[in-house]
């Protein structure tokens, strides 16, 4: 794989798949993972898990530029999923998926995680108060005093982009919730809209990049 960027960022929306554009979409993948989307009641989810394939088989054969009989998708440790290569090589990717959108981060940098969390920010949850009150155990005090200073739309926006930074650092070690994160501290303040990395902060996540993007929702 020569030229191949070190890490990608790929977004698909499923509105994109309107006016009889699932099934030409589905077609383009392999006819295996078919029974994967369609075994989905809902419409919604089955738009969803498309786009996820969709993503994973254009990061491989477009991206990486791999022949499609070569691909060959597995999972490390924790079931974290990556694209198997030979030689006991493997390349890390993650899929996240909210509202329409679906999105992949992946990496052919060796011994190298990565971990993504997308959020619809115009969801309603209700009571603000209330929901966040649900998850301070879960939250540092640090991101406590912030979220004690935002109001209304302007705190729930915040506690959503803590939140989506805690998913992708715990999506990226492949640990799931088994990670105690009242002591994993990623404040948003320091990762700007577009994208700015700031290395973590916590201890135990020194080492990792955080980097946190805003995307139009008429995109």
């Amino acid at each position: 794989m020569t030229d191949v960027p070190s890490f990608t960022f790929l977004s698909f929306n499923t509105q994109d798949l309107d006016n009889g554009n699932f099934d030409i979409a589905l077609e383009r993948i392999p006819v295996h993972d078919h029974d994967k989307i369609m075994r989905f009641k809902f419409e919604k989810d089955r738009r969803l898990a498309l786009g996820s394939y969709l993503l994973r088989w254009y990061y491989a054969c477009h991206v990486l530029g791999l022949p499609r009989k070569d691909v060959v998708f597995d999972t490390l440790a924790f079931g974290k999923p990556c694209l198997r290569l030979m030689e006991e090589r493997w390349v890390d990717f993650n899929l996240s998926h909210d509202g329409h959108w679906v999105i992949l981060g992946g990496t052919v940098v060796p011994n190298h995680r990565v971990g993504v969390d997308v959020v619809d920010m115009t969801q309603s949850i209700g009571g603000v108060d209330d929901f966040i009150v649900a998850f301070e155990p879960q939250l540092t005090e640090r991101e406590k005093s912030l979220l004690r200073n935002r109001t209304g739309s302007q705190r729930q926006r915040t506690f959503f982009q803590i939140w989506a930074l805690k998913e992708s650092y715990i999506k990226a070690t492949g640990q799931g919730l088994s990670l105690d994160l009242g002591q994993l501290c990623l404040f948003p303040e320091k990762v700007t809209s577009r994208g700015t990395n700031e290395e973590g902060d916590s201890k135990g996540c020194s080492r990792w990049r955080i980097s946190l993007h805003g995307k139009d929702q008429k995109d």
